[in-house]
């Protein structure tokens, strides 16, 4: 069976189960990932003026335009640990110098 093939029959069977997400192969079975069960990487922000603060995180979905999800919540610690400096860079530039990183954290991505 062509690659393209099971890719397709695959990604029919797990969405007939209602599973959202993609599948693999495991031995001769089919394992549908389900997407409720991938870890994101949440960042608590802190604001340097607190009038400022909305209250809201900043939820990390994409990393150089591909989508960004660990399967494991120790796969996403230690993707945090090596890209920390990258990461507090983003949040700068992206607030403005308006906010820095308090907390990071690994959360389960729920559906959307």
């Amino acid at each position: 069976m062509t690659r393209f093939r099971f890719d397709l029959l695959s990604h029919l069977i797990c969405r007939e189960r209602r599973v959202i997400g993609r599948a693999a192969r495991v031995g001769r079975g089919l394992f549908c990932v389900d997407e409720k069960m991938k870890f994101s990487i949440l960042i608590i922000l802190f604001w340097w003026n607190p009038l400022d603060d909305d209250g809201r995180g900043h939820l990390i979905s994409h990393e150089g335009g591909r989508p960004l999800f660990f399967k494991s919540e120790a796969a996403c610690v230690d993707h945090v640990e090596e890209n920390y400096n990258g990461l507090k860079k983003y949040i700068e530039k992206y607030y403005s110098g308006k906010a820095t990183i308090s907390e990071v954290r690994c959360v389960r991505k729920t559906k959307q």
